[in-house]
């Protein structure tokens, strides 16, 4: 059985697996916090194997212990709806499967099924294979846009597969280029081969929409306040599939047919998301 042990560096915090084979590391970002509550599983979609080191128990306690004053001593005035929002994503990403992966090509918003069906759009009538590599899941790092684009920024080619909250929603898009956050403003990225789609399961019918960029200008929204985002935006228009976390105040991502050949969801209303992640994409050398 795998032990995991924190091992304290000066500006990372790493998660690591020792086995008698091989050893295997996950970096978080320096904001990235664990409390006692978290699960953390060596084995995807079961808990039943993980196990913590007394120290590492005493650790995470005294990190929570102090997030917990600090949390005390910043109340903030929060709306009814917004609270329990805030219970129901918790309750969600408490759920065993939830739990981090060694795996890092494994997703676990989606099935195998369904990545392959990615790959046959990624690849577009090639020959071409790809292989997929964890960067983020928000549900572990964190929703923000600034861990976004500290864990992705600059990593090539991505996948992001979107979650919505209190649905069988699936959402996501994909960027053959890579993530930007240098311009204050926001700018556009020009691709021909960036696609977004959307997976619903509705009364046990599965719904698929892909829709491929039609304005290759406007493919990709780059911004430091957005999380991935496709398309373009205007004062009038906004992006056909738009990233944003607002702490659980209201829902701010969207999507809103503009640069793409089809609207991936039915509603224009806001929404919040439950879960997501992002995975680069790696090609395989024929």
């Amino acid at each position: 059985m795998d032990v995991l042990e924190y091992i304290t560096h000066p500006n990372q915090q790493v998660l690591s697996s020792s086995s008698s084979s091989q050893e295997n590391h996950l970096i978080f970002p320096d904001n990235f916090k664990l409390s006692s509550q978290d699960i953390i599983s060596t084995t995807p979609y079961s808990a039943s194997s993980s196990s913590l080191s007394s120290s590492s128990l005493s650790f995470l306690e005294k990190k929570e212990s102090s997030s917990g004053k600090k949390r005390r001593g910043k109340k903030r005035k929060r709306s009814a709806s917004s609270q329990l929002v805030e219970i129901q994503r918790k309750k969600l990403n408490s759920d065993p499967s939830r739990s981090i992966l060694i795996d890092p090509s494994q997703s676990i918003l989606i099935g195998q099924k369904h990545i392959s069906l990615i790959y046959s759009w990624i690849a577009n009538d090639t020959k071409d294979s790809y292989n997929l590599n964890l960067l983020l899941r928000a549900s572990v790092h964190g929703f923000s846009p600034k861990t976004f684009h500290q864990i992705c920024d600059y990593k090539g080619p991505t996948l992001t597969i979107i979650k919505v909250l209190g649905s069988q929603e699936i959402l996501g898009g994909y960027n053959p280029l890579f993530w930007d956050s240098t311009c204050k403003h926001g700018i556009n990225s020009k691709t021909k081969d960036s696609f977004i789609f959307s997976i619903n399961f509705f009364n046990e019918e599965e719904k698929i929409i892909l829709s491929r960029v039609q304005e290759s200008a406007r493919a990709i929204f780059q911004h430091k306040r957005f999380g991935p985002s496709f398309g373009r935006r205007t004062r009038k228009k906004k992006q056909d599939l738009k990233m944003i976390d607002m702490g659980m105040k209201i829902p701010a991502s969207s999507c809103k047919r503009n640069s793409y050949e089809k609207k991936i969801r039915e509603s224009d209303k806001p929404f919040f998301v439950e879960d997501y992640e992002v995975f680069q994409v790696i090609k395989n050398d024929i």
